[in-house]
């Protein structure tokens, strides 16, 4: 059983609107400010960047105008426990 803090694969990430950590670094890549993101999935939205269907990953940015998270991404992990 793979625990809460561990790398997985995008195809078990929750679509229910919960925030997760996303990242297009493949593993054994660096985790960076511009491949790594907070973000939720939003059903019924259109991706520009990602190849998700029926949605798309939403991140909460100050910085940016559109907040879709500007990745395809590979993989995720559950927000640490506060």
């Amino acid at each position: 059983m793979m625990m809460d803090n561990e790398w997985q694969d995008m195809k078990s990430a929750p679509r229910d609107g919960s925030p997760i950590i996303i990242t297009s670094a493949l593993p054994g890549a660096k985790l960076t400010a511009s491949n790594t993101y907070i973000a939720s999935f939003w059903e019924g939205e259109e991706s520009m960047f990602s190849s998700e269907t029926g949605g798309a990953w939403i991140c909460y940015m100050d910085m940016v105008k559109e907040p879709e998270a500007p990745i395809d991404p590979v993989r995720w992990k559950s927000l640490p426990q506060s």
